[in-house]
């Protein structure tokens, strides 16, 4: 997690792990199209991702939705595999839940054993494009004033390391 207040870049710890489940599409000798869901949860520090920031450190239900077109030569018993796409994913977090859609990519190392079994171990990143805070609605009282806004100056990239198995 990446806030850029005025004072300065600052970082924010997380990490977590989810289940992905997924379809391989074969288009040609040397190109694939995958379409995958992924479930998980998420550990942030104390992180600006909140109506009144910083918030405190939380675990939070994580979610992804995927399409790629990959670089997957099925007539190699193994070899490089290179993915692009685009994600939208979100994150449930205590005060207000985030969503973004940006780019994914992925590269790694595949291993065919069998005419439909094979094994890829993939690094992953996702840069944001569209990312933000889906606000309560709640509206204020005239005796209560409205909730200072919501600054977004943070981006939340993604790093993930993923070994899927066809089956």
């Amino acid at each position: 997690m990446i806030d850029l207040p005025d004072s300065g870049a600052r970082l924010s710890p997380n990490a977590g792990g989810g289940a992905r489940l997924g379809l391989h599409h074969v288009v040609g000798p040397r190109l694939s199209m995958s379409a995958d869901v992924g479930l998980g949860a998420t550990w942030l520090g104390e992180h600006p991702m909140a109506t009144v920031p910083p918030a405190e450190a939380e675990v939070g239900f994580a979610w992804q939705l995927a399409v790629l077109a990959r670089y997957f030569p099925i007539y190699e018993r193994s070899g490089l595999t290179f993915g692009g796409g685009l994600q939208y994913s979100g994150l449930r977090l205590s005060d207000v839940p985030t969503t973004q859609m940006g780019a994914e990519l992925r590269a790694g190392y595949y291993r065919w054993h069998s005419e439909e079994r094979f094994w890829t171990l993939e690094f992953g990143l996702s840069v944001p494009l569209i990312e933000g805070l889906t606000l309560p609605n709640e509206f204020a009282s005239p005796e209560q004033p409205a909730s200072p806004p919501v600054e977004r100056t943070w981006h939340y990239v993604r790093a993930s390391l993923g070994l899927s198995f066809a089956f």
